[in-house]
């Protein structure tokens, strides 16, 4: 039976302009070439006025 340890469990909280897309894009691709596969289990946005609020939970996962 394998072993399962929470590594990291971490929160981005950013005010202002930025390039969402490229942020996801960068962590997605990162995870991927240090072998992790990546579950992506919830993606939800709230828009409010002029603003987005974006929630994502994402299980990546390695073999060893």
């Amino acid at each position: 039976m394998s072993e399962k340890d929470k590594i990291i469990e971490q929160k981005i909280k950013r005010g202002g302009i930025f390039d969402f897309k490229e942020v996801y894009q960068f962590t997605y691709r990162w995870l991927n070439e240090e072998d992790y596969t990546v579950e992506e289990r919830k993606y939800t946005e709230e828009v409010t006025g002029d603003s987005k609020k974006v929630e994502i939970q994402w299980i990546a996962t390695r073999q060893f």
